[in-house]
């Protein structure tokens, strides 16, 4: 957790980022394809899936 960042807000990106995962999974989606869909890396999916960084509005 990064400064100014309050523990609901990781745990709600977390959620997210978990839910993300399951449903790209249930239609069979790669996460290299997931990323060119939305122009960022395999690496950068994982890394939101996993909570591990901030989502843009």
């Amino acid at each position: 957790m990064s400064a100014g960042e309050s523990s609901g807000s990781v745990v709600r990106r977390i959620l997210l980022g978990s839910q993300l995962r399951r449903l790209r999974e249930s239609r069979g989606i790669t996460r290299e394809a997931a990323g060119y869909s939305i122009r960022a890396s395999e690496s950068k999916i994982s890394r939101m899936e996993l909570g591990r960084v901030s989502f843009k509005a």
